[in-house]
C-alpha cells in the first residue's frame, strides 16, 4: 500500500472512531442517569448532550447552526400523550413566519391561556367555560375560534371543546419556552 493509501485509512479509522462515539452518544436514554461500574459515577444525560453529538462536523461551505428538540409525556383524562419533536436550526430560521405569528397571536392574550389552561384538564363545555371564565358567549366564542384557527383547541362533539390531544405536549412546550425566554 502506498503512503496516501496509508493516510486515507488512517483517516478513515479517525473518522469511524468519531461516528461509533456520537452513536454511543445517541443510544444513550435521553434525560435520565448513566452509571459506569468501571468508575462508579453517575452522569446526567442532557437533551442538549445528546442534540451536540449528532451535530456532524463542520466542512468547508457546510456549517452546521444546530438542532433544536422538544418532548413531553403528560397523562390526562384521553390517557398518555407522548411527543417528541426535533428540527434543524437553519430549517426553522428558513420557515415562513407568517403561520407562526398566528400561532403566537393566538397564545397572546391571558383569557386565551386560561382558557386554554382550564381545556388542559379534559373538554368542557361553552357554559363551563363561560363560568369559569366569568365571559359572556360573545367574548368566550371569539377567543375560542382564535384557538382553533391555530389547532390548538378542538370540537370533538357540538358544544364541547378540548384541547387538540396532538397539540398538548406542544402548547406546554411553548409555554416552557415563554418562561425560558423571560428568564423565569
Amino acid at each position: 500500500m502506498g503512503d496516501s493509501m496509508n493516510e486515507r485509512l488512517a483517516e478513515l479509522e479517525v473518522r469511524l472512531a468519531v461516528v461509533e462515539e456520537r452513536l454511543r452518544t445517541l443510544e444513550k436514554p435521553v434525560g435520565m442517569v448513566e452509571f459506569s461500574a468501571e468508575t462508579s459515577t453517575v452522569n446526567q444525560v442532557s437533551w442538549s448532550d445528546r442534540l451536540s453529538a449528532r451535530l456532524l462536523p463542520a466542512s468547508p461551505g457546510n456549517e452546521p447552526m444546530g438542532l433544536i428538540a422538544y418532548a413531553g409525556a403528560v397523562r390526562g383524562e384521553e390517557g398518555e400523550i407522548a411527543w417528541d419533536f426535533e428540527r434543524k436550526v437553519e430549517d426553522l430560521l428558513a420557515l415562513d413566519v407568517e403561520p407562526i405569528a398566528q400561532v403566537l397571536a393566538a397564545c397572546g392574550s391571558i383569557p386565551r391561556l386560561e382558557l386554554v389552561r382550564l381545556l388542559l384538564h379534559g373538554p368542557q363545555n361553552s357554559q363551563q367555560l363561560q363560568e369559569a371564565l366569568g365571559l359572556s358567549s360573545g367574548p368566550l366564542y371569539y377567543h375560542l375560534k382564535e384557538l382553533m384557527a391555530v389547532g390548538i383547541v378542538s370540537q370533538p362533539t357540538r358544544n364541547s371543546y378540548q384541547v387538540a390531544p396532538q397539540r398538548v405536549v406542544p402548547f406546554l412546550a411553548l409555554l416552557v419556552a415563554a418562561l425560558d425566554v423571560r428568564g423565569l
